[in-house]
């Protein structure tokens, strides 16, 4: 059994009591795509099915049988549709829908934020360590590594680190030797 349910429209509740269907029709290879707006229902009616479709699925019967309202969208129903499908059935599948669109904007969300934040990211410009600081750094180390005491290849490292929220002050830069230093960011 093929049956595709997918998000049409909206529904809205307006001030002279009828349930509002803005409703896409079309899209297909060929055929423009164009909103139709349809009142289905009047009153207390309209209320009703307002109010519950913010919860359960509610069929829209003056509209068409295939056509659903859930949490503010309409559902169409289409494909090997058959009438032994229960009520509670299709409200499954309706409900199934509204979860996977969730899902996708949720999917989408985080991706739009993460590749706003790696823009973010590369065009930060770390403030460099001053020269007065690299300065008393190395005459209060004595040109040496703090871990080991070796003099090759030595570097400025930040006890804290920049990403932990460490400054460049004298107090969080220590001299180390490249392989010390390397160990350490293993450990961080």
């Amino acid at each position: 059994m093929k049956i595709d349910v997918r998000r049409v429209g909206t529904i809205t509740f307006n001030e002279a009591a009828e349930l509002v269907a803005n409703i896409w029709i079309g899209g297909a290879p060929g055929i423009p795509r164009k909103e139709v707006t349809i009142t289905c229902t009047i009153g207390a009616a309209a209320s009703a099915i307002f109010e519950g479709q913010k919860t359960n699925p509610e069929d829209l019967p003056e509209l068409e049988t295939a056509l659903w309202a859930y949490r503010g969208s309409v559902y169409n129903i289409s494909g090997d549709v058959s009438p032994l499908l229960s009520a509670a059935q299709v409200s499954l599948l309706v409900r199934n829908a509204a979860l996977k669109d969730d899902q996708e904007w949720d999917r989408l969300e985080r991706a739009v934020t993460t590749a706003e934040q790696l823009v973010e990211l590369s065009s930060y410009k770390r403030e460099p360590i001053s020269e007065a600081v690299r300065m008393f750094v190395w005459r209060r180390d004595q040109g040496r590594c703090t871990k080991c005491g070796s003099s090759e290849k030595l570097e400025f490292d930040h006890i804290i680190p920049h990403s932990k929220g460490g400054g460049n002050s004298e107090r969080n830069i220590q001299l180390l030797c490249e392989p010390c230093n390397r160990s350490k960011s293993a450990k961080i």
